[in-house]
């Protein structure tokens, strides 16, 4: 997944996910501060209409994640500021990407429950 045919994706992914995962004025900002940087206005304009082909399929199962997304956040600021002995957890890299593999598995897991998404058998 991070290397296609022996070359690095990383980057690639990068900007992909910065573009959908952020409000889009954001994108160009936290892509230098990842040390990529930006494209000229011309190939920003390209990554945003990019961005937008990649989410605008997604607008059809919106419905589905409006009423999770609170629940999820109640459970993942729950888990995050607690630790098992009632300590508060410091937040490090470690316990963001741990919150962020509980936070994408979760919504996954209810909308494949949900039958709103569908696993490939083959899938790997």
């Amino acid at each position: 997944m991070t290397n296609i045919e022996g070359i690095d994706a990383i980057p690639l992914l990068t900007r992909r996910l910065a573009w959908d995962m952020l409000p889009h004025l954001y994108s160009p900002i936290v892509l230098r501060r990842l040390e990529l940087l930006p494209p000229g206005d011309e190939g920003e304009d390209l990554e945003h209409e990019d961005s937008h082909r990649r989410l605008d399929p997604l607008l059809a199962i919106e419905p589905y994640l409006r009423p999770i997304l609170p629940i999820v956040k109640d459970v993942i600021c729950a888990a995050m500021l607690v630790d098992e002995d009632g300590s508060p957890t410091p937040l490090n890299e470690e316990v963001v990407g741990e919150i962020v593999r509980a936070s994408c598995v979760g919504v996954l897991a209810h909308l494949v429950n949900q039958e709103v998404v569908q696993v490939n058998d083959g899938c790997r």
